[in-house]
């Protein structure tokens, strides 16, 4: 099978890879792109002896990594980027069936989480959850390094918690 055959058959399983680790639809079409763009470009580079499916999912890594990083810094740069509540909220679940239950769910974890936490562990909670690091928190929240750091600690412990009881009432939920 020539090269172009081979990357044409693969398309479906790239895009569903991409897809899966980026939510904006937009996004993971141009980084789909890119990675065929940057396989057709190598394709005297590839090794036929070699996976061809791996080497192609390797190149389509690196540019979601690409992508992320890029992302983050957007954001430590403060421009908005598509990872806030908003679309980090219902708007993805619009596609899903049994979008309602999903999203019930999800305000019902929320709201116990938060229940919870205290109020300066729920005040790092949501800033983490926006992509802060602790030394942002910190500094934000006017407050020492190693206190953040064991707020931090201290919800992980909570989140595990709630989860692993989840996981006892539902059996097959929480894996």
């Amino acid at each position: 099978m020539s090269f172009t055959k081979k990357l044409e058959h693969l398309q479906p399983t790239l895009n569903r890879y991409v897809c899966s680790r980026i939510i904006n639809k937009e996004d993971a079409s141009d980084i789909v792109q890119n990675t065929n763009h940057i396989a057709i470009r190598k394709e005297s580079e590839y090794d036929s002896d070699k996976n061809f499916n791996g080497w192609i999912i390797t190149i389509a890594k690196f540019q979601i990594k690409a992508y992320l990083t890029k992302v983050k810094r957007a954001n430590k740069k403060g421009v908005t980027v598509p990872l806030n509540e908003e679309i980090m909220g219902s708007e993805w679940l619009v596609d899903f069936p049994f979008a309602d239950l999903i999203e019930k769910e999800r305000m019902d974890s929320i709201i116990a989480i938060n229940t919870r936490l205290s109020k300066k562990e729920a005040m790092v909670f949501d800033l983490l959850t926006k992509g802060l690091t602790i030394k942002e928190i910190s500094a934000k929240l006017e407050s020492p390094y190693g206190s953040v750091s064991s707020l931090k600690a201290r919800v992980i412990v909570k989140i595990k918690k709630l989860i692993k009881e989840r996981r006892e009432l539902n059996k097959f939920d929480f894996k």
